[in-house]
């Protein structure tokens, strides 16, 4: 903590969910999901919706931490984002029409 000062202080803010209402969630891609072969880029995840993706999960197992705006996503990809559970619920809904959400 003395040596990182910020990444404490980030992490101690991050873990009051209950004043910034922040959830980390994994968002899965279906069969139906508009974002198939869509680049990160290309989805306005974050512009539109206000959710971070920190990383995707392969349906192979490969785990993409930080994905680059380029990355394609494919398939029965678990995508971890971070966001309020509002803006989580909406991206949901809009990567899997026709799904009920679960949370």
């Amino acid at each position: 903590m003395l040596l990182r000062p910020a990444v404490a202080d980030f992490i101690e803010l991050a873990s009051m969910t209950e004043w910034l209402e922040l959830e980390i969630e994994q968002v899965e891609i279906g069969s139906e999901s508009p974002f198939i072969g869509v680049a990160l880029k290309d989805t306005n995840i974050r512009s539109e919706h206000d959710v971070i993706v920190i990383g995707i999960k392969r349906a192979g197992g490969e785990m993409i931490f930080n994905p680059s705006a380029d990355t394609i996503i494919e398939e029965r990809d678990a995508l971890v984002t971070i966001g309020s559970h509002k803006c989580l619920e909406a991206l949901e809904r809009m990567a899997n029409p026709g799904k009920q959400v679960r949370r």
